[in-house]
């Protein structure tokens, strides 16, 4: 019995996660969609700027974890280059900056400067190495 309880207690617990975060996603693409004053189905920084100063903005971001702030460093982080986010873009790109940092988030990064760091060293080892 204790089993079958835990088993169900899981499956609810998955089912309103899931729940959760559809209902997330809804609200970020109204969100999105708010912001798209052009209607092409992307924003762009000049799109998204204004809405900042806008208090009850700052209050609707608050209600998904997420800060004025965290805008610009999506589109600094999210932004392909081409100046726009996608719905999908925004959507997930939000979803990766709320809530905290996971330490196994924080050591692939470090993982990844440490390697980045040992290859742009290289060459200038091997030189003084010549010398």
């Amino acid at each position: 019995l204790t089993m079958k309880t835990a088993q169900q207690d899981l499956e609810f617990s998955l089912k309103q996660k899931k729940h959760d975060k559809d209902i997330a996603e809804k609200k970020l693409l109204r969100l999105f969609n708010s912001l798209d004053e052009s209607g092409d189905g992307k924003i762009t920084w000049d799109e998204v700027q204004p809405f900042l100063l806008d208090p009850n903005m700052s209050i609707l971001l608050s209600t998904l974890d997420v800060g004025t702030n965290d805008l610009a460093s999506l589109f600094t982080l999210v932004d392909d280059g081409d100046g726009q986010l996608s719905p999908q873009e925004f959507v997930s790109g939000i979803g990766k900056l709320k809530g905290p940092a996971k330490a196994v988030d924080l050591f692939a990064v470090a993982k990844t400067l440490e390697r980045l760091e040992a290859k742009l060293c290289a060459p200038a080892k091997a030189e003084r190495g010549r010398e």
